[in-house]
């Protein structure tokens, strides 16, 4: 007779139970569902098993429900001998101990990430998850500095029982080698063996891929001259926020494309998409992804006094100075005007002068230490400097705060090509090069 398995190639119990039909002779029929169509729970299959789970295997009467008790059952009934799940009342002991450690400590950390991230539809890993998963390879590391494999000097269904969840954890928090050697040296043993690249390396992949998609939804659609969508830019990286990014020729009016239009009906950029929230301002974009992604609020205090006197600089940016730059880049990209008339540049110097008063106040824009307010004033006045220099000794305090800002990661990785495109872009339309 032939076993049933109940699989989807992403889940490690799944795996560890191909894995063991492959290293105990069990034939097996492959019963394919679809976890992402809810298949596991139409009544056909809830009837087998109510907690709606993944594997599930029937042989005859039987229907079983956890890897565990699968591995076990197929040991003892296909192996031809006892090596993987020994009789010895003691040496099986040792291997149920592991199988309950696997059960227990480790899965457990796995499902956490599971359901948050694909359940729940978080959009990042929580650190306190990684600590887990960090603490779960330190008690592995403990096990294996006694025994060559999990559960003894040989290999068992525990080794694969913990293999397909510590394969995939790796994906999540990498393992330290100088700290948990014994288990690297373990996890690449196992990883050489035919039955994981066979049955474990498609599903690992298919986990990985997923979560990192789930992860990675984030899309911020974009033109590097934009000082609002370098804004955004940098407050991403600033925030370790995984992001596709969507470039928008703007020359070609791609901007106005009605898919586009449909996402933000003032076909200005950039948009970020997270999920199903949509923002077309990059000063709301980043105090979304401060509150959403931030290890701490320094970027953005929740405090409510900080946060309101951050509000003020990010408002001071949108109405002060980004529509003093803005008429120079409208009426030159999109009038047709040859020269930079003078009272805008005179405008600009106001604003300049307005930061300069702003920084004798606080070392930064809106307080003593750098939030997005900073963030949002740079790619603004990095744009502005190229056409007017900021004159050190009239405004020494903004030459300075620039200079600090521009030495940033940030600002170099996402601020300064974007800077030399707009000033490119301006300096051609006024027939200078």
């Amino acid at each position: 007779m032939v076993v049933k398995l109940y699989v989807m190639d992403f889940s490690p119990p799944v795996r560890a139970c191909l894995m063991a039909c492959e290293v105990l002779n069990a034939p097996y029929e492959r019963v394919e569902l679809d976890l992402y169509k809810r298949e596991n729970h139409t009544p056909e299959y809830l009837a087998k098993n109510p907690m709606h789970t993944i594997p599930i295997m029937e042989d005859g009467d039987l229907i079983l429900r956890d890897s565990h008790a699968i591995m076990a059952y197929l040991s003892d009934t296909y192996a031809k001998d006892d090596s993987w799940y020994p009789k010895d009342v003691k040496k099986r002991a040792a291997v149920n101990d592991k199988l309950f450690f696997n059960a227990f400590v480790v899965f457990s950390k796995l499902r956490v990430v599971t359901y948050y991230v694909l359940q729940k539809g978080y959009k990042k890993l929580e650190q306190e998850w990684l600590d887990r998963i960090e603490e779960a390879y330190s008690f592995i590391e403990a096990f294996l500095s006694k025994t060559e494999y999990i559960a003894g000097d040989d290999i068992s269904i525990a080794d694969l029982a913990l293999f397909s969840n510590v394969s995939s954890l790796e994906h999540m928090q990498p393992i330290d080698t100088t700290k948990f050697p014994k288990t690297i040296s373990w996890l690449d043993k196992m990883k050489a063996k035919p039955f994981s690249k066979k049955h474990n390396e498609k599903g690992v992949k298919d986990l990985d891929k997923y979560i990192k998609d789930c992860d990675m939804g984030v899309k911020l659609y974009a033109a590097d001259f934009s000082p609002p969508v370098r804004s955004s830019m940098m407050a991403l990286d600033i925030f370790n926020v995984p992001f596709e990014k969507i470039t928008l020729d703007l020359l070609k009016l791609e901007h106005h494309d009605p898919k586009y239009v449909e996402k933000n009906p003032i076909h200005t950029i950039p948009v970020l998409e997270d999920g199903d929230l949509t923002l077309h301002d990059s000063h709301a974009i980043m105090a979304y992804l401060a509150d959403t992604y931030g290890k701490d609020d320094s970027w953005y205090p929740k405090d409510i006094k900080k946060r309101a006197l951050v509000n003020q600089k990010l408002f001071f940016t949108t109405g002060v100075i980004f529509p003093r730059l803005r008429i120079i880049t409208y009426y030159l990209l999109q009038k047709g005007r040859k020269a930079i008339e003078q009272e805008w540049l005179d405008n600009i110097e106001e604003a300049i002068g307005f930061v300069e008063q702003f920084l004798s106040r606080t070392k930064f824009i809106a307080l003593d230490h750098v939030t997005i307010a900073d963030v949002a004033v740079l790619s603004h006045l990095s744009s502005v400097e190229p056409i007017l220099p900021i004159d050190p000794e009239k405004y020494p305090k903004t030459v300075a705060w620039l200079e600090i800002m521009k030495a940033t990661p940030y600002c170099k990785k996402y601020n300064e090509e974007g800077v030399k495109s707009l000033t490119a872009i301006i300096m051609h339309a006024i027939g200078k090069k």
